[in-house]
């Protein structure tokens, strides 16, 4: 369960925090957040969901 829980983490881990550079890279180029036809919102989402469940079985299955 362990290391389900790491590869969870790193899987949601990595698309959140890409989305999240993405997003602020491209404010910085066009001073407009969060434009229409960018698709990275629901994989942030997404990410921060598989993060968040690693860390929940993490939590919750690992003795101590």
């Amino acid at each position: 369960m362990r290391s389900l829980a790491i590869t969870l983490f790193i899987i949601g881990a990595l698309p959140f925090a890409s989305g999240i550079v993405y997003y602020l890279v491209d404010y910085r180029r066009t001073g407009e957040l969060y434009r229409e036809k960018l698709p990275w919102f629901p994989i942030i989402i997404s990410g921060w969901v598989l993060a968040a469940a690693g860390v929940l079985i993490g939590m919750f299955t690992t003795p101590g």
